[in-house]
């Protein structure tokens, strides 16, 4: 198993090429309690920040990104690209819920050539 050492928002990594290991998708959907959803409708009704709706979703998100990583490095990746997030709400009979979806491609990063080396030579 690799470690990863990039997760980047971005298709490519300056100065770096990599060849293509496997595409990582991973989603979670997360019921929030009562007393949550009564009190974020108080927090929406009054204005601000419903710092539980808060703590929930970071909570999920940082899970979701820990199991893509996870994926990543089992399948040899040792850096993830093209990485996107969407967060979307979920309401079954009127129960609030989240569904996160995060994914991205995992990498195998070739080895840097530094600048100026020959690169039939290099490596």
């Amino acid at each position: 198993m690799s470690v990863l050492t990039i997760v980047a928002s971005t298709d490519n990594i300056p100065g770096r090429s990599w060849k293509y290991v496997k595409f990582v998708c991973v989603n979670r959907t997360c019921g929030l309690n009562f007393l949550k959803d009564y009190f974020a409708k108080v927090v929406d009704f009054t204005g601000g920040n419903s710092e539980s709706y808060k703590k929930a979703t970071d909570k999920i998100v940082n899970e979701a990104f820990q199991e893509m990583i996870h994926i990543a490095e089992e399948a040899g990746a040792d850096a993830l690209v093209g990485v996107r997030m969407s967060v979307q709400p979920v309401s079954s009979k009127g129960v609030g819920m989240l569904m996160i979806v995060v994914y991205g491609t995992a990498v195998r990063l070739n080895p840097e050539i530094p600048p100026g080396a020959d690169q039939a030579t290099a490596g």
